[in-house]
């Protein structure tokens, strides 16, 4: 054995007790139990909410992701705007930002507050929203209506 491969040795004899395979079962079970517990109160996705978004939730979804979560609520606004072709109100943007975020479709969180400024709010697309994003696309007219190339 290598000097540093007994030096190892002899801290883990020293500092890491060993466990009985009783400990380990227990150890195992509450960890079981913790992550049973986080799942149950982990917000359910709804796959038929993939299906059922309409073209508003649909641009909102695409703003989010052209904008990639780095933007305030005005640019949020300003693109939804400019891709639904009209003014959005910001009633409008959190409207609909609610409605996607309890369907799992999006994501939000608040970022510290830097220079006695408030915190800003980012969002991102999940993994279901991006699969509502893809079903559109193949399968709704409006999905790309009024969009110009390359806006998506």
């Amino acid at each position: 054995m290598k000097p540093i491969d007994e030096k190892i040795s002899r801290f883990l004899k020293r500092y890491l007790r060993t466990r009985t395979p009783e400990e380990w079962d227990a150890a195992r079970e509450r960890g079981l139990e913790r992550l049973k517990t986080t799942l149950e109160a982990a917000p359910s996705i709804d796959e038929n909410a993939v299906a059922r978004i309409s073209p508003l939730e649909y641009r909102f979804l695409m703003a989010v992701a052209l904008l990639k979560g780095d933007a305030h609520n005005v640019s949020w606004q300003e693109k939804l705007s400019q891709l639904e072709g009209r003014s959005v109100t910001l009633a409008e943007v959190y409207m609909t930002m609610d409605s996607l975020k309890e369907r799992g479709l999006l994501r939000t969180w608040l970022s510290d507050s830097e220079g006695g400024r408030p915190p800003r709010r980012y969002m991102a697309v999940t993994e279901p929203g991006k699969r509502a994003l893809t079903y559109a696309n193949a399968n709704e007219e409006w999905a790309t209506d009024g969009l110009e190339e390359g806006t998506y």
